[in-house]
């Protein structure tokens, strides 16, 4: 009897969400050749296609981040690659467009699910008891077959900065990765994690993780009205959010305004803080 699937039949399909990403062009990809020569490889979906085949059939390439290293691999596997690039040297590839014509202007993140947006809740309790943000970054994220609400689930490991800067430290978890969050991969790689007053407890802080990210851009509004420049500078907005954690007060929202009572009184330290961070853009 054939083991075959009868035609029409439903049949599994498992999403491969590190390798979409890849296709997508949401995460840049290289290659390295034999002789140590770079190419870029993004948004060259169909000989991207033809590389994953080949290293599913090899049982697994590994990236040092989004490049693939020729000069790592075994023989059999980098002549495969090798062979490969020489059939695109002859026939490039073009690379596709970042977007679909009428579409520049249209932020992908905001109609994906995901969190909430903002300079993050405090819990009263764990901000008396010492509890402090950290920031981490992805090293490895790894597909499953589970996808929950708002993202699939990934295997990941983290590279955790501690607050104390002691030496940085992996850690491997099971996460699941807000789709929002996704579109943002090519551009960061790190996380914000909510770390226990013991110390031994760390969590991903998904709402300040896509702030910082840029998934949502974040505004401050001075006291006088007028708007303080901190959109796209993810090291003033980790500044204001140990800020406002340290002090207790939760802001959920991607705006910090100044005007309202509560914040009044951060209001000349969040000014500093900005002033502090002058930004490289504006400088000669």
């Amino acid at each position: 009897m054939s083991s075959r699937p009868l035609r029409g039949a439903p049949r599994a399909v498992t999403p491969e969400w590190p390798r979409s990403a890849l296709l997508a062009g949401t995460r840049t990809s290289r290659l390295i050749d034999l002789e140590g020569r770079s190419a870029e490889l993004t948004r060259r979906s169909g000989r991207q296609l033809q590389q994953m085949r080949i290293s599913r059939e090899a049982g697994g390439v590994a990236m040092t981040g989004d490049t693939i290293d020729l000069r790592q691999l075994d023989p059999c596997t980098a002549a495969r690659y090798a062979a490969l690039a020489d059939r695109y040297r002859d026939h490039p590839e073009d690379q596709a467009p970042v977007s679909e014509p009428g579409e520049e202007t249209r932020w992908l993140a905001d109609e994906l699910p995901g969190e909430k947006r903002g300079f993050g809740w405090v819990g009263r309790r764990w901000s008396r008891r010492g509890g402090v943000l950290v920031r981490a970054r992805f090293l490895e994220m790894r597909s499953t077959t589970t996808f929950q609400d708002h993202g699939p689930a990934l295997d990941t490991v983290l590279r955790i900065q501690p607050a104390d800067d002691t030496p940085p430290f992996d850690a491997a978890r099971r996460l699941t990765v807000p789709m929002d969050y996704l579109t943002v991969l090519h551009r960061t790689k790190e996380v914000v994690l909510l770390v226990s007053p013991n110390g031994r407890s760390y969590g991903v802080d998904w709402a300040r993780t896509s702030l910082l990210a840029g998934v949502t851009e974040a505004r401050v509004i001075a006291p006088d009205g007028s708007e303080l420049p901190v959109a796209g500078r993810p090291d003033l907005i980790w500044a204001l959010m140990n800020l406002l954690a340290s002090e207790g007060l939760s802001v959920t929202k991607p705006v910090l305004d100044l005007r309202k009572r509560r914040l009044r009184t951060v209001a000349g330290m969040v000014t500093r803080v900005v002033q502090d961070h002058a930004d490289p853009r504006t400088c000669a």
